[in-house]
């Protein structure tokens, strides 16, 4: 997604997973750019899910 997608979306309360789907260790500086377009689309840590505690995550899970 860009960064005018996540924008939009945020419109309408969607929340996130952010997720790098590495499957080496070198894989792992990939996640600056998941990062970025979070960033650029003023993503904070209440639109991320995987951010959660797993009471809040249980809570949302729960309430869907």
């Amino acid at each position: 997604m860009n960064d005018e997608m996540v924008l939009s979306a945020r419109k309408y309360n969607v929340k996130f997973c952010m997720d790098i789907d590495s499957r080496d260790v070198s894989h792992l500086d990939f996640m600056k750019y998941g990062i970025g377009q979070a960033k650029k689309g003023w993503m904070t840590s209440e639109d991320i899910i995987n951010t959660y505690t797993y009471s809040k995550l249980r809570d949302f899970l729960d309430n869907r």
